[in-house]
């Protein structure tokens, strides 16, 4: 995503390919949202997207998780970081480190 503070890290750090000349500072890696989905991209799933995993494999997916509308994670690098990964879960803040 577009941001003002943004940069090219992500191309950098990560090897996203990036849109020429602009600054990203948002890059959603797996993401169940009405503007924006994770897409399968190998295997006999290959095509559906995290909404359509989320609402019609849940149970074998996911196994016996609380009911929700939409896959309850966001999951995006932190671009300022080394090597930490942050989620956002009802309104919580995730953050994992390697290490």
């Amino acid at each position: 995503m577009e941001r003002m503070w943004g940069g090219r890290r992500f191309e950098t750090k990560f090897g996203k390919k990036l849109p020429p000349k602009i600054r990203i500072g948002e890059s959603w890696e797996i993401v169940d949202r009405p503007e924006a989905q994770s897409v399968v991209r190998d295997g006999p799933l290959r095509g559906k997207t995290l909404h359509e995993l989320w609402t019609q494999h849940r149970q074998e997916l996911f196994g016996g998780v609380a009911d929700s509308a939409r896959f309850p994670l966001l999951i995006k690098p932190d671009r300022k970081s080394r090597g930490e990964i942050r989620g956002r879960a009802k309104n919580r803040i995730l953050v994992c480190r390697r290490g």
